[in-house]
């Protein structure tokens, strides 16, 4: 099994009702349950929410996604898919 990698520090979160415009670039993870457009740069773990809709390119060490990612998703280590 992948180790997960998370750096210790305080996590993001985009919550449902809020729209960001451009792209963000982490050191720590995120979730999302809004909606993003623009590219996401993570170097920790990304969380889609169910309600979570990204228009843009990903690049994360690991992912899970339950919403919606329009565009190319890169993860070096874990990716989880859910039915939802």
């Amino acid at each position: 099994m992948g180790k997960e990698v998370s750096t210790g520090i305080g996590h993001n979160i985009i919550a449902q009702g809020t729209k960001i415009v451009g792209s963000i670039t982490t050191n720590s993870d995120i979730r999302i349950d809004g909606e993003l457009e623009g590219d996401l740069i993570c170097k920790g773990k990304i969380v889609v929410g169910q309600q979570g809709n990204i228009k843009g390119n990903v690049d994360c060490t690991n992912a899970e996604v339950m919403g919606n990612i329009n565009g190319k998703i890169i993860v070096s280590g874990t990716l989880s898919l859910k039915a939802t």
